[in-house]
């Protein structure tokens, strides 16, 4: 097997799309009440863009060369707003319900988990593109002014630490839960950019440039370690679902707080400048191994960096999902919708259909506009073996392997045991 087709296949084994999380009312966290304890390991991560084609992507994870022929079908579109986002989320939860409550039946489920999150977002225009795969020469010739907003790109990476519980309500025809959870987030890496009204104009051969740059850069400080802390923070969790015989809907606000990021380096610069090249001291430059050439005429950086503390919101997440069985109970449709705050994520519809294959295997597919790309589609499944449970769903499949599709992909885990 070729060492690109291992490589591209284990991505897609490792991946785990955050889709299967979203397609069904576990992503509001309510155990089976009918457990008592259930222990749930899960690995999720996608990744999508509404303009990036998966060539780029086989590069990058093979350390590949891209040849002026193949440029022209990495960026692909005529979106003015170019979009890419990347997910990864693992971890555990254990849920607890005791048999009774102050003497009391127990209506109550507890729950203690860990989780890792990394979220990288990006957000640019076409002329950003064309600057980075062309550089300069893209704009020779050229008259009109080259914009770089909105180029913003987001960088987070955090653990939470919860616990929660979910408080059930039952009578003859209905079932509601309320599911609440505080978690403590340790911060371990942020960068973020945000460009705002600037421009860069060339001349006819592109060696004079001039224009205006307004922007912020912040970064945390470079630490590698797993549990590498540069903020702390805390979020919370909130959900509700209320179910009739054949019918449910749910809705979950997830990671609604902040952290405080301590000692980020920052790049702040608003000004305007013209480029005509470089001083070059040949003598020096013959002579000292140690000359470095010097810039004429742009900005001196070091004057726009500081170090300074920040609290930046979390990345939260607001979801809707309904269903219904039908067809004698074998057939179910769904509904979900979801809204991120990230920067390159646009609302998200999915339409799920699943049949029931026997009482312990459920089989299904889905269709879905928006999120970090725009057509997407999967297929999922759903089992129960004893005292275990197995979902594994899997989005836009084959698009990995295909070098003009757009690059959307991703597979989700999740497994459980239950006694």
């Amino acid at each position: 097997m070729p060492a690109q087709t291992k490589t591209i296949i284990f991505v897609l084994l490792f991946a785990i799309s955050i889709i299967a999380k979203s397609q069904f009312v576990e992503c509001l966290n309510m155990p089976n009440n009918t457990n008592k304890h259930i222990l749930e390991t899960y690995g999720n991560a996608q990744i999508g863009s509404n303009t990036i084609n998966s060539l780029l992507f086989k590069k990058y994870i093979n350390n590949g060369f891209i040849n002026d022929a193949e440029k022209p079908n990495i960026f692909n579109s005529n979106n003015a707003s170019l979009h890419f986002g990347f997910e990864t989320n693992y971890g555990f939860r254990y849920s607890f319900m005791p048999d009774s409550l102050c003497k009391k039946k127990n209506k109550v489920v507890f729950n203690f988990g860990a989780q890792q999150k990394q979220i990288a977002s990006v957000l640019f225009n076409k002329n950003v593109a064309e600057a980075l795969l062309y550089g300069n020469s893209a704009f020779a010739n050229s008259n009109d002014t080259t914009y770089l907003q909105p180029t913003t790109l987001q960088n987070f990476n955090y653990q939470k630490i919860s616990v929660g519980a979910v408080f059930t309500k039952e009578n003859d025809s209905a079932t509601s839960n309320l599911f609440v959870q505080i978690s403590y987030v340790n911060g371990k890496k942020i960068s973020e950019l945000v460009t705002h009204r600037s421009y860069l104009f060339f001349d006819d051969t592109t060696y004079s440039t001039s224009g205006k740059v307004d922007f912020v850069y912040l970064q945390s400080p470079r630490n590698n370690a797993y549990f590498a802390s540069t903020g702390k923070g805390a979020v919370v969790d909130l959900g509700f679902s209320y179910k009739l015989k054949n019918t449910q809907i749910a809705i979950a606000l997830n990671d609604i707080g902040f952290v405080n990021w301590k000692n980020l380096n920052v790049l702040r610069v608003d000004t305007t400048f013209i480029f005509n090249g470089y001083k070059i001291d040949m003598q020096r430059a013959l002579h000292d191994s140690d000359y470095k050439v010097t810039v004429d005429s742009l900005f001196n950086v070091s004057n726009h960096k500081s170090t300074k503390s920040f609290i930046v919101s979390s990345p939260y997440t607001l979801r809707f999902n309904a269903q219904t069985t039908w067809g004698k109970g074998l057939l179910e449709t769904g509904l979900n919708v979801t809204f991120k705050n990230i920067v390159a994520y646009t609302p998200r519809i999915i339409i799920n259909q699943s049949y029931l294959v026997s009482t312990k295997i459920k089989v299904g597919a889905f269709v879905g506009n928006g999120g970090y790309s725009r057509f997407l589609y999967g297929v999922f499944c759903n089992a129960q073996l004893s005292q275990f449970a197995f979902a594994i769903a899997i989005l836009n499949p084959p698009q990995l392997f295909i070098n003009k599709a757009k690059l959307v992909g991703g597979v989700s885990l999740n497994l459980a045991y239950k006694w």
